[in-house]
């Protein structure tokens, strides 16, 4: 496993429309030179109540191992659903803009998400494709509208087979998604229920790993 030599939520974004117009978020870059290209980037996004710190926790070790940059966002708001209503896509331009003045940055950006942030990151895949390399939604299994660029963009599905409230969800949502034409893989952890488990990081990286460019 990489060290890691920034860690620790270390900025403050001011985006209008944001609750409390403040976008903190935690940046964890792997220790070493960057590759030629730029570090590759994965943003991980919590669900309704979480935070930055530990989502960057949660995928410190499994990032950090394969040399990522990590970035986890704080998106936080009265609103259970706040993926795209209160500034978090003009927040995540700058945070992503903020972390590029001091590290290189290979992009597009690896997108993942729990619950309300597995929502935003298949909202966010479906409107701005070309944003997106790959993404892996974890714990939701919400319809949404696309534009035909998404088609282009690998997606994982993961959730716990012990989450009750969505498992029954997962398979009707699969289907129509392969129906219209995604490149969809997916997996369901018997031992989970709703919550990233140590399998379901490990098979997202796959998914992730399978598309970087070549690095020394």
């Amino acid at each position: 496993m990489r060290d890691w030599i920034l860690g620790g939520a270390i900025a403050s974004l001011l985006v209008t429309g944001c609750q409390g117009n403040t976008v903190p978020y935690d940046l964890r870059v792997p220790a070493g030179a960057a590759p030629a290209a730029g570090w590759p980037v994965i943003v991980a996004v919590h669900g309704f109540r979480g935070n930055g710190p530990e989502t960057c926790d949660t995928w410190a070790e499994v990032a950090g191992r394969e040399g990522y940059l990590l970035i986890c966002p704080s998106f936080n708001s009265e609103d259970k659903y706040w993926q795209f209503d209160h500034g978090e896509i003009e927040a995540l331009d700058r945070i992503l803009s903020e972390v590029a003045t001091t590290q290189p940055l290979d992009l597009p950006i690896y997108l993942t998400g729990i619950s309300a942030g597995g929502r935003f990151t298949h909202r966010y895949t479906f409107n701005y494709p070309e944003r997106v390399r790959a993404a892996a939604v974890v714990a939701d299994a919400s319809d949404q509208d696309y534009k035909a660029a998404a088609l282009a963009v690998p997606l994982f599905w993961a959730m716990g087979a012990q989450d009750e409230a969505f498992i029954p969800r997962l398979q009707p949502l699969l289907d129509d998604l392969e129906a219209e034409g995604f490149q969809v893989e997916s997996y369901v952890d018997p031992e989970a229920g709703h919550a990233w488990s140590p399998e379901i990081l490990e098979r997202a990286m796959v998914v992730f790993n399978r598309t970087q460019n070549p690095r020394p």
